[in-house]
């Protein structure tokens, strides 16, 4: 009977343990895992004033003053997602989450999208969704937000314009609600490049103070329009999930 007993013993043992293991196994499997991407979009505008226009591949410019900007960069300290979370026991009943994937990360604005960064989240749905790219100025005075392009005034002169940013930012992108179930999702972050000169005239490009022959913008050259930039920064981005 002690040996009956013993095998017994062992066989409840086993069984526990499998348990336990496809238990464990099951609330891992209960993730979703984002995947950062980020790109630029309306890299070539018309500008009338403070109205700015994409500028389609079948437009005319001529007369017309035109943007057109060709390489750039951001280096983002990290990438954020915050949301209010329903509550699996009352869905009337949400929580505030955030969760953060640290960097630094530096990308391209005009390569292809890659996946920068990666965070798990739980699976459930979400309301009032923010993507946040946030910035942190960097001590060694190295633009954390770069842009290099042209402008082209309705005279049809053309100037280089660069713009350097060095500040603690955050680029925002909103959604109202998301479902997030336990798959991998890309979260791409479109930085709508147009949006970047909002209030930005063509009367404050032509008398822009430029430096061996281009435009440049930053904290200590053109300073009016750089505050406007920085200002844009925040509300230049959309985010979707695929």
């Amino acid at each position: 009977m002690k040996h009956r007993f013993t095998k017994i013993s062992l066989l409840s043992l086993s069984l526990g343990a499998l348990l336990f293991a496809s238990c464990t196994k099951k609330a891992d499997n209960g993730n979703a895992t984002i995947q950062f991407q980020a790109q630029a979009n309306n890299s070539t505008y018309t500008m009338n004033g403070s109205s700015i226009t994409p500028v389609s591949s079948s437009s005319s410019t001529t007369g017309i003053a035109t943007v057109n900007w060709t390489s750039g960069y951001v280096v983002a300290s990290e990438f954020q997602f915050e949301a209010e979370k329903e509550n699996n026991n009352n869905q009337t009943d949400t929580m505030h989450v955030q969760y953060e994937a640290k960097g630094p990360f530096k990308f391209d604005l005009f390569a292809p999208p890659a996946t920068l960064a990666s965070l798990n989240i739980p699976a459930a749905t979400y309301d009032h969704v923010q993507v946040e790219v946030e910035g942190i100025k960097s001590a060694s005075g190295d633009p954390n937000f770069y842009l290099k392009g042209t402008y082209k005034n309705v005279a049809g002169v053309v100037t280089p314009v660069i713009i350097q940013i060095n500040e603690t930012f955050d680029i925002n992108s909103e959604i109202t609600k998301w479902q997030a179930q336990t798959i991998t999702y890309t979260s791409l972050v479109t930085m709508h490049l147009d949006l970047l000169l909002k209030n930005v005239t063509t009367t404050l490009l032509d008398n822009a103070t430029q430096t061996s022959g281009s435009i440049v913008i930053s904290g200590t050259s053109n300073a009016d329009i750089y505050q406007l930039i920085v200002a844009n920064l925040r509300f230049m981005s959309g985010v979707e999930f695929h």
